[in-house]
């Protein structure tokens, strides 16, 4: 299966599951749904720069689409007035530890998924967005500089963007005032084939 192809097609799918759907107008809402936006901008960047082999500044992303993802989902699940006013000046001074923590305080996230990924991965993310030795070494060839990312560590990264907008893609749809316009079960079931796509 062609990953940039299925990446693709997942963008547009997750525009046609979203797009037009109405939520809330308050501040939390509307700082949820950009960030959770930002995250499904990520993917479709990630897709357009491996698609130009353009591998090292594709992986810088995938942090970013994470901590996207996960700002909007707590904003959208556990923020007040008062966090989201301070989150819109940058003055909440939340570590992005404690907003996993609090996400994780609600059922849907107790079994501690977004705390495993992130101590599973956090090093290697970081690294490879701040150009570290994770982004360096894959830089190198025996003769020159340039581009070596294994095609295995192209798909493992995509496959986690891609896992992660649908994730935000979610948690948008959670946040139609409609319920009916979107089933959620959709998502899960695009879960499941993005598992077996990579």
């Amino acid at each position: 299966m062609d990953l940039v192809q299925y990446s693709e097609d997942l963008s547009k799918w997750l525009h046609l599951k979203i797009d037009g759907l109405i939520i809330p107008s308050d501040d939390t809402s509307r700082a949820a749904a950009a960030c959770l936006d930002m995250a499904m901008e990520h993917q479709v960047a990630f897709s357009i720069l491996v698609k130009n082999k353009l591998y090292g500044s594709a992986f810088s992303l995938a942090r970013c689409s994470f901590e996207a993802y996960v700002r909007g989902t707590w904003l959208s699940n556990c923020a007040n007035e008062k966090q989201t006013r301070l989150y819109l000046k940058d003055k909440l001074g939340h570590t992005f530890q404690t907003y996993i923590d609090d996400i994780e305080k609600l059922e849907a996230y107790s079994g501690g998924i977004l705390s495993t990924v992130k101590k599973g991965s956090w090093k290697l993310l970081n690294s490879l967005t701040h150009t570290g030795a994770h982004q360096a070494v894959r830089r190198n060839t025996d003769k020159s500089i340039e581009a070596n990312y294994k095609p295995e560590e192209v798909q493992e990264i995509m496959w986690f963007v891609n896992a992660i907008s649908i994730l935000a893609g979610y948690e948008v749809a959670g946040m139609a005032v409609d319920k009916n316009t979107v089933n959620p079960q959709d998502f899960t079931d695009k879960m499941e084939e993005c598992s077996t796509a990579s």
